[in-house]
């Protein structure tokens, strides 16, 4: 992605976004509310966030659409049914194994916006945050360690199929 629009992203939520504190059994996080509709918000709050806007537009393009599905074998995303959030996860929070099987979900992504800017050499190990993935057994239970884990990076993204849910349909 274009690092001068994500800078301008990452300045966008942190001064005109909200987040509310979550705790459940698998996850504390501080999160946004749904963003797929900003196209919905009062004109004078749209004008505070243009780069969130061209970002959100490009992710839900059908050309970006067509490389998810690339890179993910999911078949074909209409488009129709989107959500994103931006998570924010500070010391302490966390975010337990699980799968994202939710809905109709086919494809999830995260873009990391870390800010790494002044830390030499990015983003440090021992600060943890990153993405565990794990094997599964047979009957779809997770290994006990994580076959990989992925540091978070500015400007990275991971995404993956819910493969269960489209061999479903």
């Amino acid at each position: 992605m274009n690092p001068s629009l994500l800078s301008a992203v990452r300045e966008e939520i942190l001064t005109h976004l909200h987040f509310t504190s979550k705790q459940t059994d698998i996850y504390t996080v501080s999160q946004t509310g749904d963003l797929a509709n900003l196209s919905g918000l009062p004109t004078d709050e749209l004008a505070s966030l243009p780069s969130l806007l061209t970002l959100r537009n490009a992710l839900y393009s059908k050309t970006f659409r067509d490389f998810l599905c690339a890179v993910t074998g999911v078949p074909a995303l209409s488009g129709t049914k989107t959500d994103m959030s931006i998570n924010s996860y500070e010391k302490g929070g966390h975010l337990l194994t699980h799968d994202d099987v939710i809905g109709t979900r086919c494809v999830s992504f995260i873009l990391y916006l870390v800010d790494a800017e002044g830390v030499e050499g990015g983003w440090r190990k021992e600060w943890g945050g990153g993405l565990r993935l794990y094997d599964t057994k047979e009957d779809g239970v997770p290994e006990n360690e994580p076959c990989l884990t992925i540091p978070p990076q500015w400007n990275q993204m991971s995404m993956f199929g819910t493969l269960k849910r489209f061999e479903l349909d």
